[in-house]
């Protein structure tokens, strides 16, 4: 039995290092396949971590810690600092992660403190953590002399007793990673940041002086003064997290931590409470790991390929193996032996393939969390050489040996030659399955493995095609070359290989066209989503730290003065539609209508007409109406006839566009208001009419209307009121010219105002709206929008799925006719609070860079195209994605060049019986090598132009279904398959070039030796 045992591992190792060459190529191609399983594997691992410490470093600095806090009195808790100091720093010791020793602190809130209202502070080694501004850094803090720094404020120090303290400078703290939110900001952030001027005056109105703060070096001097006992204090042990810390693998060792420690601490008192930025590494985590599900596509479709390309060797060495079986049998070999020699040449095939394969993505992957700046080690050792990583290795080589066994020793199944087959049942489910996700838009994990299931379907699909279009190739044929003759002639009698190779190649071709698609498709997404977010190559807005209103900060003019830019003024509002189902909120854009069809970002399945053809629908050229005020007019005059229950405003626009209002004061019968400065030379646009005293009654007159006429005209101004109209309980009546009458009825409801005719009160504002907005139109496209408190009447003229710049539902016009609609209803309402520029050239973008960040504009908020397409190239997810479907691409390509060349080397040696006889009958070697190659180019043609379209199938399947960017967010606007020719055409170009080299080199020494007696057994 052993030594039987033995005779047949023998004869597998002599076996295979007879198939040395055939062996090593299917070794290696099954090494490729792991290779790639445990790059991914790596890969995803990398970018993962990588992912979690850019979000570690975009917490901000007052988070970005582990920190154990305590409130309260000393005397309440029984214990003093030192013994706090000594149950925390126990504490914080079982963390796992790696974190900077805890620094302690100690704050006395603004109070007053020995008679003086201030605050206190004391810091452990105060001198890493402040910045010295006058004087020197304080000494160590003694009782007898404690030294201090003023952060801020005016005012004496306190001198509690027992406690000397001295101030020795003033300093600022430069981080908050420390104080967190103990400390409000050293500087009066009003005082150093442009702000607008009414904020500011306000601000600085309302805001009381601060009140001066001190802080020592040291803690326990500060926490055991004596005449400090009885007042509340904060303690603090902080733990700033190192850089790249935590790592993925440890946010949950993290996160039990804090938990742990938090329910330890205040087990022993309720004032201790422990805070790190959890929650923010979780969605980190949880981002991160949609990531790296959808990089387990690629790593599933890997795994796929290698087991397509086991198939295909198996099938090569098939005739080999079951004529060494016959021979075997001759001798009187028993079946376990049998079966053994088939396990064991499949087990050192598939293991040793898989082994060398598990080297190679280690290896790779240590040099790519190497060059990303990830420990290497800890990456392995969480995605490799791990339980799971072992399990994989192991999974991968049982897979390997399987299908080679199982392959060879198996007759395959008979595609063409039965009406239907185990595997086209199989086939017809998975098809079944990847209508019905793509139906009913499954969720989780589920589209991952559907791509699989498509490629299984079409490789199928493709084997059963093949026959019938193989009998066509030999009928076409005829007639023709005699070699070709003999190709198709051949083919079509014993079509078994060739099937299996073509389905190998439609796997191999199909996954290297979809991964190169979907790398395409992520990237244009990013792309696309930069140019969604930013219309033209910079988005100008309004920095809410600030609130300087854009055209305050700087004006169109100054914005043309950029260089060669187009400059595209922007309203955008929030409104929305009453009562209407769905939508809370919707967005107004206004914007030049000449400037859309410039815009970035835009698709054609956004909107049926074409963009020219939806900026004339929405083109108004209309502006808000008003009487031009002379350059040096300083007040406005006017008489005035009747209303003594009524006061009069007016409400004048400026130069720059902004509005004022202006109370007329009555003495008589005149009414006058001083014209501010900033308003001389600008336009009166509206009257309003108030009544004098509050209409509130008592009983039975209660929200009584006031009403009545007067007569109203101004001498310096006579064109005024000449086309107004009145609105909100306003009439006017009498001549066009001179002095009206004004009939009015007041009421809470409606404010009554005269105002310039416009051209929106007799037609709707025209908009392009979204669907949902576009459905609640009447039949007359009305859609009452409300902005502001105000109702202005719009008319949807077109429909846009999605519009760049408008996040959600919203409507889209022009600027003029919005902003002019707008300020005729309530002026002020409108102003143009965003500007889009856009770059003639594209050399110019470093030189508008520099000036749109410096004054005026530094005090705006400036999104770049270029910015946001950069970050996404950045992001180590996303690098990681394409990089890696990338690879994948050039792997698969590779798989299907190996599996030409096994078709080659199958040809030669399996057929080696038929080409004898082709010999015999007088047919030279340059005419048997062209037959060999005829076949393997078919084959390698069938296999090409059915994996393309599989690989545009799969890449559409997927955009479908995995809806996620590169960077692992939802993809607004959606993503959309993205082929690029060149990249694919380059890729076609490569690959039938290698393929004919292939051919050409494998076939070259074949059929040298002259024609003579074969061996039955090589017959077979």
């Amino acid at each position: 039995m052993l030594r039987s045992t033995f005779y047949v591992l023998g004869l597998a190792g002599r076996r295979l290092g007879r198939r040395s060459g055939a062996t090593a190529l299917i070794a290696l191609g099954i090494a490729a396949g792991a290779a790639l399983v445990f790059g991914v594997r790596i890969a995803t691992t990398v970018a993962q971590d990588r992912a979690v410490a850019q979000a570690v470093e975009r917490i901000p600095d007052g988070s970005r810690s582990l920190r154990a806090v305590w409130f309260g009195v000393p005397g309440g808790s029984g214990e003093p600092q030192p013994a706090l100091d000594a149950r925390v720093r126990a504490a914080l010791a079982d963390v796992d992660v790696d974190v900077v020793p805890a620094t302690a602190l100690v704050l006395f809130r603004e109070s007053t403190l020995a008679g003086t209202f201030a605050g206190l502070g004391g810091i452990e080694n105060l001198r890493g953590w402040v910045t010295p501004r006058s004087g020197r850094l304080p000494r160590r803090c003694r009782p007898e002399r404690c030294e201090v720094l003023r952060l801020r404020g005016e005012g004496r120090l306190p001198q509690p007793a027992g406690l000397r303290l001295v101030e020795v400078g003033t300093g600022a703290l430069p981080s908050r990673v420390l104080t967190g939110d103990f400390l409000a900001p050293t500087d009066n952030a009003l005082a150093d940041a442009e702000v607008s001027p009414v904020i500011a005056k306000a601000a600085g109105y309302h805001r009381p002086p601060a009140a001066p703060l001190f802080l020592a070096d040291g803690v326990r001097a500060l926490a055991s003064a004596p005449a400090l006992a009885n007042v509340y204090r904060s303690y603090a042990w902080v733990s700033p997290l190192s850089v790249g810390q935590p790592r993925l693998w440890e946010v949950d060792e993290l996160a039990a931590d804090v938990t742990r420690i938090r329910s330890g601490l205040q087990a022993t008192s309720t004032s201790f409470d422990v805070i790190a930025p959890v929650e923010e590494l979780r969605d980190a985590q949880a981002t991160s790991r949609r990531a790296g599900r959808r990089l387990g596509l690629v790593g599933g479709e890997a795994a796929a390929l290698l087991f397509a390309f086991a198939i295909l060797a198996a099938a090569t060495v098939r005739r080999d193996l079951l004529a060494a079986r016959r021979r075997l049998s001759w001798y009187g070999a028993r079946a376990w032996q049998l079966a053994l020699l088939t396990g064991v040449e499949a087990l050192a095939v598939g293991a040793a393939g898989t082994v060398l394969g598990v080297v190679a993505g280690i290896g790779v992957g240590a040099a790519v969390a190497h060059q990303a700046g990830a420990p290497v080690g800890a990456v392995l050792g969480q995605s490799v050489i791990s339980p799971g990583g072992f399990l994989v290795a192991l999974g991968l080589a049982a897979l390997a040996t399987a299908v080679l066994a199982a392959a060879t020793a198996v007759r395959a199944p008979a595609l063409g030659r039965v009406p239907l087959s185990p595997v086209d049942v199989a086939a017809v489910a998975a098809l079944g399955l990847v209508v019905a996700g793509v139906i009913w838009d499954v969720g989780g994990d589920v589209p991952l493995v559907l791509p699989g299931l498509a490629t299984f379907a079409a490789a199928v699909l493709a084997a059963r095609v093949l026959r019938p279009a193989l009998r066509l190739l030999e009928r076409a044929s005829r007639g023709r070359s005699s070699g070709l003759r003999l190709a198709s002639l051949s083919l079509a009698r014993n079509p078994g290989y060739a099937v299996l190779a073509t389905a190998f190649l439609v796997v191999s071709v199909g996954l290297a066209l979809f991964a190169e698609s979907y790398r395409a498709t992520l990237a244009q997404g990013e792309r696309d989503a930069a140019a969604f977010a930013v219309p033209r190559d910079y988005v100008v807005r309004e920095d809410l730290t600030r609130l300087i209103p854009v055209l305050d900060a700087a004006s169109l003019e100054r914005f043309h003065d950029l260089g060669a830019v187009d400059v595209d003024p922007i309203l955008r509002l929030t409104g929305g539609v009453s009562r209407l189902e769905g939508e809370s909120g919707i967005t107004v854009l206004g914007l030049p209508p000449a400037s859309l069809p410039d815009l970035r970002g835009w698709r054609d399945d956004f909107a049926a007409e074409l963009r020219a053809r939806l900026a004339a629908l929405i083109e108004r050229p209309e502006t808000l109406g008003g009487t031009a005020l002379p350059g040096r007019l300083e007040a406005l005059v006017g008489r005035i006839e009747g209303g003594r229950t009524v006061r009069v405003a007016a409400q004048l626009e400026t130069p720059r566009g902004r509005f004022v209002r202006i109370d007329l004061v009555r003495r008589g019968d005149l009414v006058r208001g001083a014209v501010p400065l900033e308003a001389r030379g600008g336009r009166l646009v509206a009257l309003e009419l108030e009544p004098v005293s509050r209409l509130q009654e008592r009983g039975a007159d209660a929200g009584k209307a006031v009403s009545g006429t007067l007569r109203l005209e101004f001498p310096a101004l006579p064109q005024v009121l000449e086309d107004w109209i009145g609105v909100g309980g306003a009439t006017l009546s009498g001549p066009r010219t001179g002095g009206r009458t004004i009939g009015y009825t007041l009421t809470y409801a409606e404010s009554a105002r005269l105002r310039p005719r416009q051209l929106s009160d007799e037609q709707p504002v025209p908009v392009l709206a979204t669907p949902g907005l576009a459905r609640a139109a009447d039949a007359r496209g009305l859609l009452p929008l409300q902005v502001g408190g105000e109702r202005i009447p719009a008319r949807v003229v077109g429909r846009v799925s999605r519009f760049p710049g408008l996040g959600g539902a919203g409507v889209v016009g022009d600027v003029n006719a919005l902003t002019a609609a707008l300020n005729a209803e309530r002026p002020g309402a409108a102003r143009v609070n965003e500007v889009w520029v856009g770059l003639r050239r594209e050399a110019d973008a470093a030189e508008v860079d520099a000036s749109l960040a410096a004054a005026p504009f530094d005090t705006l908020a400036v999104a770049s195209r270029r910015a946001l397409e950069a970050e996404s190239r950045r992001d180590p997810i996303a690098h990681g994605t394409l990089l890696t479907l990338l690879v994948a691409a050039l792997v698969a390509l590779a798989l299907a060049l190996a599996g030409v060349l096994l078709t080659v080397l199958r040809d030669v040696r399996d057929e080696e019986g038929e080409f004898f006889d082709l010999e015999s009958q007088g047919i030279g070697p340059v005419a048997l090598r062209r037959v060999v190659r005829l076949r393997a180019f078919s084959v390698a043609v069938a296999g090409l132009f059915a994996g393309l379209v599989t690989g545009v199938a799969l890449g559409a399947l997927v955009t479908d279904l995995v809806t996620l960017t590169a960077r692992a967010g939802e993809a607004e606007p959606p993503l959309q398959v993205d082929l690029d020719p060149v990249v694919v055409a380059t890729a076609v170009g490569l690959y039938v070039v290698l393929a004919v080299a292939v051919v050409y080199a494998a076939t070259a020494g074949s059929f040298t030796e002259p024609a003579g007696p074969r061996r039955a057994e090589d017959l077979e």
